[in-house]
Order: C-alpha cells, then sequence, then structure tokens
C-alpha cells in the first residue's frame, strides 16, 4: 500500500512544479483542464527540446488519463524523444512495452509495424527483416520489400511487392519505380561499355572517364604516360633498361585494361546505391505504410 501511495504523490508533486516552472516563465494556457494543462506543457518542452522533461511530462498522462484516444500516439511520441536524445535502446524497449500492453487490441497492427519501422530507419535491416517476415499480416511484405533495397536485393523486392499486390490488390507507389532501376543497374549500355575500352586502348585511363571516375583516371592516365616515356627513353638512349621497362610498361598496359572494367562494375554499383537513396527519399517507408508521423 506505502509503494501504490507514492507514485501518485511524486506524480502530483512533478505536475505541480513544472506547472508552476511554466507559469514562471510567462506561459500562459489556454485551456483551464488538467488534461490540457499537462498536453501543453509536455509540447512546450518538446519545442525547447528538453526530451527529458517532456517524456516524463507525457508519462504522466499516460498516468493519469490512461483511456484517453491520445495514449497509444503518446506512446510513440516517447519513443521518437527518446531517440531524439541518443536512448535508442530505451526507445526500443518502449515500443516492445507498448506491443505488449495493447497486444489484441486495435493498435497491435501499427504497433508491431512501428518497430520494424524503427529498426529500419535505423539500418538494422537484417533485424526488421526477419522481425517482419515472421508477422502473417500483408503489410509486413512491404517492410520486407523495403528492407531487401536497402541490402541491394532489389528483384527479390520487386517480387516481394508483386506478391503483396497479388495477396490484397493494392499497389505499392515506389513498385513503379522498382523495375526501371533493377534495369538501369544490371548492365552498362553497350555503347558506354565499347567507347571505356576504346578509350582506355588508345590512351590507358582515359576510359575511366565515362565512370566518372575522374581522379583515378587522370592519375592512371598521367602514370601510364610516364612509364611510357621512360620507355621510349630506355630505346633511345638505355638500351639495356629495356628489358625491364618494356615488360613493365606491356604489363601496366594490360592492368589498365582490367582497372577500367573494374570501374564499370563500380559505376554500376554507384547507379544503384544512388537509385535506392533516391526512390526510398521518394518512397519513404512510413508513408507506403500510411502511419503518422511522430513530431
Amino acid at each position: 500500500m506505502k509503494k501504490s501511495r507514492t507514485k501518485p504523490v511524486f506524480l502530483v508533486l512533478l505536475l505541480f512544479l513544472t506547472l508552476a516552472n511554466l507559469y514562471g516563465q510567462g506561459i500562459e494556457f489556454k485551456e483551464t483542464s488538467l488534461r490540457e494543462n499537462i498536453l501543453e506543457t509536455a509540447e512546450h518542452y518538446v519545442t525547447e527540446s528538453d526530451w527529458k522533461k517532456a517524456i516524463m511530462t507525457y508519462y504522466n498522462f499516460i498516468y493519469r488519463f490512461p483511456e484517453d484516444s491520445l495514449v497509444v500516439p503518446i506512446h510513440y511520441q516517447i519513443a521518437h524523444l527518446y531517440e531524439l536524445g541518443g536512448q535508442l535502446v530505451l526507445a526500443e524497449q518502449h515500443l516492445n512495452e507498448t506491443i505488449e500492453i495493447f497486444q489484441n487490441t486495435g493498435y497491435d497492427l501499427e504497433n508491431r509495424q512501428r518497430l520494424a519501422l524503427f529498426l529500419y530507419q535505423h539500418q538494422r535491416w537484417e533485424e526488421s527483416l526477419r522481425y517482419a517476415y515472421y508477422q502473417t499480416e500483408p503489410p509486413f511484405k512491404i517492410i520486407v520489400a523495403y528492407n531487401l533495397i536497402q541490402m541491394g536485393e532489389l528483384d527479390l523486392a520487386d517480387s516481394v511487392l508483386m506478391d503483396f499486390h497479388r495477396q490484397t490488390g493494392q499497389i505499392v507507389p515506389l513498385s513503379s519505380a522498382l523495375p526501371d532501376l533493377i534495369l538501369k543497374s544490371a548492365k552498362l549500355p553497350g555503347s558506354q561499355k565499347a567507347g571505356a575500352f576504346i578509350l582506355s586502348t588508345v590512351l590507358p585511363g582515359s576510359g575511366r572517364f565515362l565512370y566518372k571516375e575522374y581522379l583515378g583516371g587522370t592519375i592512371q592516365l598521367t602514370a601510364f604516360g610516364g612509364l611510357a616515356g621512360a620507355t621510349a627513353y630506355t630505346v633511345l638512349h638505355q638500351s639495356n633498361w629495356l628489358l625491364l621497362t618494356g615488360p613493365l610498361t606491356g604489363a601496366c598496359y594490360l592492368v589498365n585494361l582490367y582497372i577500367t572494367q573494374q570501374a564499370g562494375k563500380r559505376y554500376l554499383l554507384h547507379i544503384k546505391q544512388e537509385g535506392i537513396a533516391r526512390i526510398i527519399s521518394d518512397y519513404p517507408l512510413e508513408t507506403a505504410l500510411g502511419l503518422r508521423a511522430t513530431n
């Protein structure tokens, strides 16, 4: 009994001190109800980036109004404030607690989606993928697909989204941009590949310019030019060194063609990564899921 009395007294004292502090700062409340005052107090602390006091005030609201329609959104806000404060472990723990508290309610699906979204947003893609994979509801297929995209598995992600469409009849907006990215990042255009090879054959290193490796190409071109010049000098003036400079120049010439080929692969990977970042930015996961944003 003693323990149960202590907590309400502490919360009342906390609320009193909070309100006194805000009134001392000249902050006036338009609403006179306790509910509105607590919410305004919390929002004030959020505006002031005082995450700790905002979290404590929101906890006070949840304790006093456990049946309020804002309780679940406030749970999301608390987790978000933990994130803003750099307390990611507490944020994840709070989301898990929210799932446990509201399981078998109308909030259960969204709560589990938000946990998967939290893992996704913090680049814990494999964890988010595993969690979403074992959930039965169709929206989790969207989360699976987004994680696969971030991991570079574009074809598999496209297959999952098509499966979602067949199952629900719904189309995820990102689905329209994914096939184009798959096509662009699968194979270099023949003209670009041939052009890079021809340039590297004529001027070693210059083929990399077509793959936007300007610095590397310039260094390679300069280095090979110096080596070729040294070989030419040995032919004219130091023929005894030709056995060294000749084979070395030939080997570097062949390596140059290999480097150009690898530059093409890096270019494709760059296109893929750049495309992933673009479509993820244009079609955020939380929007695809239809989740309300936390402030």
